[in-house]
């Protein structure tokens, strides 16, 4: 069993173009943690990996994942060679995150609402704390299964304010499909009103089951956003919405930053206010019987537990014994939820690929730049 840190490693459970994620157990306390590692050592993604320890370790809030402890261990890179590696312990979520949720279950309109009112008051801690994470995507927010706490996660691009960072002036840093259309030009710049575009765009993803802008390449998405196109209108997904629910969201994802949300306080209040006259009707079809949805009020950084997967004894049950005709709507969920998924598991594969062409040519510049650099100081 590899051993890293006081961490005893059980499984592999993410991977990303920087780094990868562990399922671990503390030998100290046998509690489970998540432990973070470089995929690539090299100065610049050494120097991020370091930038995330010093945004995420200085913030401590209920739906924010907490860093445990940071540390050194000796790796083993191809052909035997033994090198010194980061790492980061963190508290483990058990459970999933946001884009399987999507992709998996259904949706209300109300939840919806709870998951981005938390999400909104870890970005008003973390931006009170002078960070703009510019990272906010699906993949990034975790749902515990037990507490059913909203946390975020994943501060590796966060820019910390008053800090002199990494990012270059016009350099682009972000998920084509939830980055405010500034950050494309301009990622060292952007201010709050970034990461409020973002938030808009994750309700969106969970009212309608799939992102705002859609596209057949990365290319094509970032462009429709640079050139101010709009997102297909909400309503064309979810008819039976409340009106107010579609103002906050137009609000938060208004093209000109000036006329978005400032700061998350401002879209805590106004879901607070909303929300009581919000009905727990479903955004999308939900196949489940209502007594599968949880009855109460949830406090912040909880969601609602979702309905349960069709089963395949649900399926057979509404089949016909001639196997010719479907009676019953559960199965074309099924093949919905199927095709959302794979789809979703081919634009990932093709994110993560293009993450690490990226990484590698900015690692290439960073090298380059450090070259010049040496050069006029000699």
């Amino acid at each position: 069993m590899q051993k890293i840190g006081n961490y005893n490693i059980i499984k592999r459970i993410a991977r990303g173009g920087m780094g990868e994620v562990f399922l671990g157990v503390d030998t100290r306390n046998n509690e489970k943690v998540a432990v973070k590692v470089l995929r690539k050592l090299t100065d610049s993604a050494r120097k991020r990996f370091l930038q995330e320890v010093s945004a995420q370790s200085r913030l401590h809030h209920e739906n924010i994942v907490r860093i445990l402890n940071v540390g050194v261990y000796e790796a083993e890179e191809e052909y035997g060679k033994v090198v010194k590696n980061l790492y980061i312990a963190m508290e483990y979520i058990e459970g999933d995150n946001l884009a399987k949720i999507v992709a998996d279950r259904q949706v209300q309109e109300k939840h919806a609402l709870k998951i981005t009112r938390a999400i909104a008051h870890a970005l008003k801690y973390i931006h009170e704390n002078r960070i703009i994470h510019r990272d906010i995507k699906p993949s990034n927010i975790l749902i515990d299964s037990h507490s059913r706490k909203v946390k975020l996660t994943d501060f590796g691009i966060a820019k910390i304010l008053g800090e002199h960072g990494m990012t270059i002036t016009g350099q682009s840093f972000g998920t084509p499909h939830y980055i405010a259309p500034e950050q494309i030009n301009d990622a060292k710049n952007v201010e709050a009103s970034a990461d409020m575009y973002s938030l808009g765009s994750i309700l969106y993803l969970l009212l309608a089951g799939k992102p705002p802008y859609s596209g057949t390449s990365t290319m094509q998405i970032l462009m429709s956003k640079v050139q101010g196109a709009l997102p297909r209108s909400i309503e064309s997904y979810c008819p039976n919405l409340a009106p107010r629910t579609v103002e906050i969201l137009s609000k938060l994802m208004s093209i000109d930053a000036a006329n978005r949300y400032q700061n998350a306080q401002a879209v805590i209040q106004d879901i607070d206010t909303h929300l009581p006259s919000v009905a727990g009707n479903s955004t999308r079809y939900d196949p489940s019987p209502a007594s599968d949805t949880p009855s109460g009020e949830f406090t912040v950084g909880t969601i609602a537990a979702a309905a349960p997967p069709v089963s395949e004894t649900m399926i057979r049950e509404h089949t016909p014994a001639s196997g010719l005709k479907l009676k019953s709507a559960p199965n074309v969920v099924t093949s919905v939820r199927k095709n959302s998924v794979d789809r979703l598991e081919k634009i990932e594969k093709k994110v993560d690929q293009l993450e690490e062409k990226l990484l590698a040519h900015f690692q290439s510049l960073d090298a380059k730049l450090e070259r010049i650099i040496r050069r006029l100081g000699g």
